[in-house]
């Protein structure tokens, strides 16, 4: 009975050589492994695929980059390889915001944010964008720690709340090689909840119970997951709104019933 042997053990000459000498060996495998020596990619802290109040998708991914050579890494792109296709795929670019002061024209900084009301800001040096798709390079033996950013088109159906996946990013370097991870994600779907509320009261008496509806968050961070100044986002990250339970849209409310005579 034949063994197969896990050529992730074997040196990329020594697979060559077995290789020349008529083996089955799979090369690919060892030019993986070996380009992965040159370029590290770890998943940091929680990161989440959720659902912004327009229904497209966002991602949020925490993740360290370390470019292991003396050189720095020329890239030609970063990928996020899910199993749906969506052709709205970006990422996120930061915003220029201007600030008001009297006297003087004031200054400006950049950040991120994504779009809505509520939607969710970082601070500029706490996300690594800019590093890997305006600089398209990656210093030689620096690490880069920090937020990767995007937003796609509508959440697809089949993804349920609180769902788990598993998704590959890879940078591309300008000599096509690829440097890889599998990226652990967690889902965060909005929901459309009806609360009832207390019966309007005019000089007719009550009238019928109102329905408010509201698209409301379930919450896209856990409990207890906080960084050393107390926040619940690492590297800087801050939530647009003061409570994640009130970053809702606008809230409708039916027409009281007229009264009964």
């Amino acid at each position: 009975m034949g063994k197969t042997v896990s050529t992730s053990a074997i040196p990329q000459s020594l697979l060559r050589e077995l290789a020349q000498l008529g083996s089955p060996v799979d090369l690919s495998v060892a030019v993986n492994e070996v380009e992965n020596q040159k370029v590290e990619i770890e998943q940091s802290e929680y990161s989440q695929i959720f659902e912004l109040e327009s229904g497209r998708v966002a991602y949020r991914i925490a993740i360290r980059v370390t470019n292991q050579l003396t050189r720095p890494i020329d890239l030609l792109g970063v990928e996020l390889r899910t199993t749906w296709d969506d052709p709205m795929f970006q990422w996120l670019t930061p915003l220029r915001i201007k600030e008001q002061s009297r006297g003087n024209r004031g200054g400006s900084y950049l950040l991120y944010k994504f779009p809505g009301k509520s939607g969710d800001e970082f601070p500029y040096d706490s996300v690594i964008n800019h590093y890997l798709m305006n600089s398209r390079r990656l210093p030689g033996k620096r690490l880069l720690d920090g937020w990767l950013l995007g937003i796609g088109g509508l959440m697809p159906a089949e993804l349920h709340h609180r769902q788990r996946l598993e998704i590959p990013l890879t940078i591309i370097g300008s000599d096509h090689a690829e440097y890889s991870t599998i990226l652990q994600l967690s889902t965060e779907r909005l929901e459309v909840r009806t609360r009832i509320v207390k019966p309007a009261t005019n000089r007719y008496g009550p009238s019928k119970s109102t329905q408010v509806h509201s698209r409301q968050a379930t919450g896209r961070v856990p409990m207890g997951i906080t960084d050393q100044s107390g926040s619940l986002y690492p590297h800087g990250g801050r939530s647009g709104s003061q409570d994640l339970n009130q970053g809702s849209e606008p809230v409708f409310q039916k027409e009281a019933a007229a009264p009964e005579y």
